[in-house]
C-alpha cells in the first residue's frame, strides 16, 4: 500500500495517539475516519458500526481503551469490566465488521501494551519472548489481542502493542502532598479527595488525553492473509499537547519532579512521532509478519530515575523530589501500582530489521524536542 492513498478507519481515534495518528496518516494522503462514542464529520459511532457495518476502507486501526489508572476509581469487579469491556469488546466489533464487510479492509491494526511482557529489573525481552499469563494485566492482553483474530481472513492482520497504561494527573498532587509533609496513613479515598481538591487549584487545563503512559513497549504483530494484523505495545508516550509531558511540565518547572518509588524500575518510552510512525510503517509495508515492538533503542537502558533526571536537565531543574511507593499504593491499590513501580526491558529488534527508522532514538533528543 506504500504509495497509494488508503480509507483508514480508527477506532479510539480522538485521545493523544489517535490524534497524532490521524494528523500523520492525513499529511501522507490517507483519508481518515474515526469510531467514537459520538457520531459526526469524518466519524462513526460504535453502535453505528454495530448496526450498519465498516465503511468501504483499506485498513482499520484500533486505539480504544478504558484509563486503567484512572485513581478516582476503585479497583473492583465492576471498573476491571469496564477495563476488559472498552478493549476486548470494541476489538471484537471491529473484528466482526472486517469479518461481515463485503469488501474486507487489508490491514487490520490493534494497539495493545508491553504489560503482556512479566516485569523484571534484568530481563530483556524481544518479540519473541514469551508472556501473557501471569497477572490480570498480562492475561488481558492476552484477550485483547485473542479477541482481534480473524481465521481465514483476507485482512492482513497487524497487532501493535502500546503504551496503554496512563498515569493521570493525580501523582503530582500526591507528590505534593508528600512534600507539604501530609500523614503516611491515610486511607486510599482520603489521599484521592485531597489529590482532587489540589488539583482544582490548579491552573492547568486537564483533560482525558493529558496522561503519563507509563510501564509500557510498543508490540506490532502480524497476522496471515491478505488483510494484516498489527498488534503494537508502547512504552511512555512522549510528545507536545498531551501524554506523560503535558502534565508533568509544570511541577518539574517548579523543581518538585521526582522519580517513582525507586526509580530504578525499567521505563520502556517511545516519542509520539515515533509511535505513529510505527502504525503507519505496519499500514504502508504489505509485507509486513510478525511482531513488532515500538518502543525507543535506548529505553531498554532507561529507568524512571533516569527519565526523571533527563526531563529536569531538558528543564534545567533539579529532579529531587520522588514519588513515594506507599503514596503510588495509596491512590491506585497494590495490584495496579505494580504497573507504576515496575517495569519491563523491551527491544525492538524486529522494528529495527523491519526497516522502520526512529527519528528520536534516544531519551535526551526526543525531551528536546518536545521542551523545545
Amino acid at each position: 500500500m506504500r504509495g497509494s492513498a488508503m480509507r483508514v478507519v480508527v477506532g479510539g481515534g480522538t485521545g493523544f495517539v489517535g490524534r497524532a495518528l490521524t494528523q500523520l496518516l492525513r499529511s501522507r494522503g490517507h483519508q481518515v475516519t474515526h469510531v467514537s462514542r459520538q457520531g459526526g464529520k469524518d466519524r462513526i459511532s460504535w453502535k453505528e458500526l454495530s448496526r450498519t457495518g465498516l465503511p468501504l476502507c483499506d485498513a482499520v486501526v484500533n486505539l480504544a481503551g478504558e484509563n486503567v489508572l484512572n485513581p478516582f476509581r476503585r479497583w473492583g469487579d465492576a471498573f476491571c469490566k469496564e477495563v476488559i469491556s472498552s478493549r476486548v469488546e470494541t476489538t471484537k466489533t471491529l473484528a466482526k465488521a472486517i469479518v461481515d464487510a463485503e469488501q474486507p479492509p487489508r490491514a487490520w491494526v490493534l494497539v495493545t501494551g508491553v504489560g503482556y511482557y512479566r516485569p523484571s529489573p534484568t530481563a530483556e525481552y524481544t518479540e519473541d519472548s514469551p508472556g501473557g499469563n501471569f497477572d490480570f494485566f498480562s492475561r488481558l492482553v492476552s484477550s485483547w489481542e485473542t479477541a482481534a483474530l480473524i481465521p481465514g481472513s483476507p485482512a492482513r492482520g497487524v497487532v501493535v502493542r502500546s503504551g496503554e497504561i496512563r498515569l493521570v494527573r493525580v501523582l503530582l498532587g500526591v507528590t505534593l502532598l508528600w512534600f507539604c509533609g501530609k500523614s503516611v496513613k491515610r486511607r486510599e479515598r482520603d489521599i484521592s479527595s485531597s489529590v482532587s481538591l489540589f488539583w482544582g487549584s490548579v491552573p492547568v487545563q486537564p483533560c482525558q488525553d493529558c496522561l503519563l503512559l507509563v510501564g509500557l513497549g510498543v508490540k506490532v504483530a502480524f497476522g496471515q492473509g491478505t488483510c494484516s494484523h498489527s498488534l503494537l505495545p508502547t512504552g511512555v508516550v512522549l510528545g507536545q499537547g498531551g501524554g506523560a509531558i503535558s502534565q508533568m511540565l509544570w511541577p518539574f518547572r517548579l523543581g518538585l519532579g521526582g522519580p517513582l518509588g525507586s526509580g530504578l524500575q525499567p521505563f520502556p518510552w517511545i516519542h509520539i512521532r515515533d509511535l505513529t510512525g510505527i502504525v503507519c510503517h505496519a499500514l504502508e509495508n504489505e509485507c509486513l509478519q510478525g511482531v513488532l515492538n515500538g518502543v525507543a533503542p535506548s529505553s531498554s537502558a532507561t529507568s524512571n530515575g533516569t527519565f526523571a533526571q533527563e526531563f529536569a536537565a531538558a528543564l534545567g531543574r533539579p529532579a529531587l523530589l520522588p514519588v513515594p511507593a506507599w503514596a503510588v499504593r495509596a491512590v491506585f491499590g497494590a495490584e495496579r501500582a505494580i504497573m507504576l513501580l515496575e517495569g519491563q526491558r523491551v527491544l525492538p529488534k524486529r522494528t529495527l530489521e523491519s526497516g522502520y527508522r526512529f527519528i528520536f532514538p534516544d531519551l535526551p533528543g526526543a525531551l528536546k524536542d518536545i521542551v523545545a
